[in-house]
């Protein structure tokens, strides 16, 4: 298995685990479980760019400003991240990707941090 072929499989294999992934941020926005959704984002924002995704990155960078800057926006901008999220991954299991700056819910996302 040359170089490529191992990304692309290990590219499949993280966006196989990606629905958990969302539904983990889910229960954690539904608890209000803040401390972990901040560390779930930072995850993500560096996962995402290794398996070949960099719109996962793009976003959970987005979120993640918003945790530090703007922290009484943390879990609305958590709520439109999820849908995204879930977006991402129907694109990116027809091999599409997202331009995230085309998205209104992300443009509404990066709002919350002014």
């Amino acid at each position: 298995m040359d170089f490529n072929e191992m990304m692309s499989q290990l590219r499949k294999e993280y966006l196989t685990s990606l629905p958990e992934k969302i539904s983990e941020l889910k229960a954690d926005l539904d608890s209000k479980n803040v401390e972990k959704l901040k560390e779930d984002f930072h995850k993500l924002k560096g996962t995402g760019k290794t398996y070949g995704i960099p719109e996962v990155s793009q976003l959970a960078e987005a979120v993640e400003k918003i945790y530090f800057h703007k922290p009484d926006n943390a879990l609305k901008a958590t709520e439109e991240a999820l849908g995204l999220l879930k977006d991402i991954y129907e694109l990116r299991s027809q091999e599409k990707s997202m331009d995230l700056a085309t998205q209104r819910a992300y443009l509404r996302l990066i709002g919350l941090n002014s």
